[in-house]
Formats: structure tokens, C-alpha cells, sequence
């Protein structure tokens, strides 16, 4: 009774825990995290979510342009993040439809090598954007890195649904 659906499964469901997750951390003179979930939830103001944030921000007007600007850049970046969850939403709808099948073989091992690899390249792609912006202050949090860990999750329980596949109780 290979277990590779379950492998698949609990990748899609650390998935969507990354949408509830720290996705963005600051760290320096201010801290503090922002989740995927509560930017598409909507956030009114950026600095709610960092701490000793409001008034170092009401003491420059320099600081509260980039503030607003910030809010604007988080309320148009709700489509997108809602984007970048989807292979995990995909992964974890997945591995509910073959743990309700009892089974997976080596076709639903394909898919699911697919969608790891995907949550990877999200993964991959918001690591290397991190990575260039060169900014210390403000860095990918643990939401982010949980998709990459779903993404390992599905490929090796696809490979090994490939390699043995379950045939439920068929066999």
C-alpha cells in the first residue's frame, strides 16, 4: 500500500497554509509580516503591520508618500498573489481527488510532478525577484518558502506513484 498520495496531499496542503503565512517579513530599525491572505483580505495601511511604523511615518511627509504608494502597490497586487497560490490550490484540490480515489498511478504521478514543479518555479521566480531587489529591509517569509517545500512534497510522491504505482484496491 504505497503512501505517495498522501505525499502528494499534504504538499497541497502546506501549500494553501502558505497563504496564511508570513509573506513578507521586515527586519531592521522597523519589523513586522504581512500574510498573502491579508493582502488580498485587504490592508488599508501597510504600517498597521509594522511595528513603530506610524510614527516615524507621520513625522516625514517623504515617508508617508512611500506609504501610500505601498498601499496602492499591495491592493493592485491582490490578482497576482491570489496567481501565485493557484499550482498550490491546484495541488492540494489534487490530492484530495486521488486520496478520495485511494489511488495513484503513474498518470496522477505525472500531474503531480507537474504541479510540484510548479509551485517550485513560483517559488523559484519570487526567491530570484528577493534576491535582485537587494533590499535587507524587507524579505520573502515563511509563506514562500512553504511552496517550495509543497513543490518537493508532490514530486516525490509523484515520482514515486511513477516508479510503484498504487493501484487502490483494485489489484
Amino acid at each position: 500500500m504505497p503512501l505517495w498520495k498522501y505525499l502528494v496531499l499534504i504538499g497541497g496542503i502546506a501549500g494553501i497554509a502558505g497563504f496564511f503565512l508570513p509573506f513578507i517579513n521586515f527586519e531592521g530599525k522597523l519589523t513586522g509580516s504581512i500574510s498573502a491572505y491579508q493582502i488580498v483580505r485587504g490592508i488599508d495601511d501597510v504600517t498597521d503591520f509594522i511595528e513603530g511604523s506610524k510614527p516615524l511615518v507621520a513625522a516625514n511627509p517623504d515617508a508617508q508618500q512611500v506609504t501610500t504608494k505601498v498601499n496602492k502597490q499591495l491592493v493592485d497586487g491582490r490578482s497576482l498573489l491570489i496567481k501565485v497560490f493557484a499550482p498550490a490550490v491546484a495541488l492540494a484540490l489534487f490530492g484530495v481527488i486521488i486520496g478520495l480515489r485511494r489511488k495513484l498511478g503513474r498518470l496522477g504521478g505525472l500531474i503531480a510532478i507537474l504541479l510540484g514543479a510548479a509551485n517550485g518555479l513560483v517559488w523559484f521566480l519570487l526567491f530570484q525577484v528577493s534576491v535582485e531587489s537587494h533590499d535587507t529591509s524587507a524579505t520573502i517569509g515563511i509563506g514562500i518558502h512553504i511552496l517550495a517545500l509543497a513543490g518537493a512534497f508532490a514530486i516525490t510522491g509523484g515520482i514515486g506513484a511513477l516508479l510503484l504505482p498504487d493501484h487502490g484496491d483494485d489489484y
